[in-house]
């Protein structure tokens, strides 16, 4: 939406409100899908690699948004053009995201596993 058209300043704030819950219920979840996922001898390695890639993907994605804005910057002003091509490029992003994702076969169902007695 934004990059088609820029919209005033104030709707940016109701907009990162609602970024910043969906963010948080995201990586919520994630943590407990990944927990679930995993064998329990390596649920501390599981959401190890599961925080390191989300920092990851954090990082990566501000030096994107950074390099565009950089490259179309008039006199180091960013500039309209360049927030316009940041939005598409993160779309685009997002959509192979997603599309991968979908392409993600199911886990198979695993079978609890009998409580030991010690």
């Amino acid at each position: 939406m934004l990059a088609l058209r820029p919209p005033p300043l104030w709707e940016f704030f109701p907009a990162g409100l609602l970024l910043g819950i969906g963010y948080g219920l995201a990586f919520a979840s994630m943590g407990l899908l990944v927990v679930a996922a995993a064998p329990a001898d390596q649920t501390g390695m599981a959401t190890g690699v599961n925080t390191i890639a989300r920092t990851v993907g954090g990082a990566a994605g501000a030096q994107v948004a950074s390099a565009i804005l950089a490259a179309t910057a008039i006199a180091h002003v960013p500039t309209l053009r360049g927030f316009t091509i940041a939005f598409w490029t993160f779309a685009a992003i997002a959509v192979i995201a997603v599309v991968t994702a979908a392409l993600i076969p199911a886990p198979a169902v695993r079978e609890a596993e009998p409580a030991r007695r010690r």
